[in-house]
């Protein structure tokens, strides 16, 4: 399709590129730059740097809302630049048929300014079986797998990675006016049941029904720092 039907391009303060979306009238990333809010929230303020020191444990990731895939790309980024890392693996989950082909065919506009590791990221995904997959290989020989599973999340069986549960998982759908079924008490129970007791979840939404729905499905969460006019984020755990 012609990626201009996804939405108008916007330019974040970071001067990352972002999309209005033509339904909701939402941009997909904070103004404050939407590469900005995957490094500082989701990467900055989990332990994932730490937990990539365990080389001999694999690190398994939910990116819920691939979007432009920036959270993607700054994950795979950031095991990818660590000195030694052990395997990773990354399921990221998207509504939005269109708007991942374009992606993966190398024609997103919003990645025209992107690093060539990060397009070779992208480069890396093939389609078989309606869904989209692909493995990067880190430069001590440590493997990625990278799978994009398309379709509605609140039906869908969210797929463990070999039987793995989610030590990771980036809340990241649009906010809880436009898209309520992803911040539904529901919702976050169906993520517990599918991470492993110590996961971490990182969000931007600070909301009162975000709040309240991780309490009714089983989630300890507290306020941090956030950046700009986003005084806060929200991150989460089973047993803090």
């Amino acid at each position: 399709m012609d990626s201009s039907q996804l939405g108008d391009l916007v330019v974040t303060a970071d001067g990352s590129l972002t999309l209005k979306h033509p339904e909701h009238g939402e941009d997909y990333h904070s103004s404050i730059g939407a590469a900005f809010e995957s490094e500082n929230l989701y990467l900055g303020r989990s332990s994932f740097s730490d937990r990539l020191k365990q080389q001999d444990q694999p690190v398994h990731v939910l990116d819920v809302g691939l979007g432009l895939a920036y959270n993607a790309m700054t994950t795979l980024d950031r095991w990818y630049i660590a000195q030694q890392a052990g395997p990773l693996h990354m399921v990221s989950l998207e509504v939005n048929k269109d708007l991942v082909e374009v992606l993966v065919a190398g024609k997103a506009p919003w990645a025209k300014a992107w690093s060539k590791r990060w397009h070779n990221f992208i480069g890396s995904m093939g389609h078989k079986n309606g869904q989209w997959s692909g493995q990067i290989e880190h430069p001590d020989g440590s493997l990625a797998d990278w799978t994009i599973l398309v379709g509605d999340a609140e039906v869908k069986e969210i797929e463990l990675v070999g039987g793995r549960f989610f030590d990771f998982i980036w809340q990241d759908p649009f906010s809880p006016a436009k898209n309520p079924g992803l911040w539904s008490s529901a919702w976050f129970s169906k993520l517990r049941q599918v991470s492993a007791p110590n996961a971490e979840l990182l969000t931007y939404s600070v909301a009162r029904v975000v709040k309240q729905g991780l309490e009714e499905g089983g989630w300890q969460w507290q306020k941090i720092p956030g950046h700009g006019h986003k005084r806060h984020w929200l991150k989460a755990c089973i047993k803090c």
